[in-house]
């Protein structure tokens, strides 16, 4: 799945009411930062997903012009 994809499916599965859990990586370094709330680890942000679908009636989600950038392997950090 392209990283576009991926945005698409995350759109469908929140105006489905689907799990939002599978989007994010199983684990405790895991962080998904909201504009009200900080979700740390990924039982945590799993948790914190399934509430919000519980407690939201009708998402809303419209992308203009989406656009997704694709960038190669980060480098790794110079240690000593």
């Amino acid at each position: 799945m392209t990283p576009e994809e991926t945005v698409r499916a995350y759109y469908d599965a929140l105006r489905a009411g689907e799990p939002l859990a599978p989007f994010f990586v199983e684990s405790p370094a895991t962080v998904k930062v909201g504009i009200g709330e900080r979700l740390v680890g990924y039982a945590g942000v799993a948790n914190g997903l399934r509430e919000q679908t519980r407690t939201t009636d009708d998402w809303g989600v419209e992308s203009h012009d989406l656009r997704v950038v694709e960038r190669g392997p980060r480098p790794r950090s110079a240690t000593r």
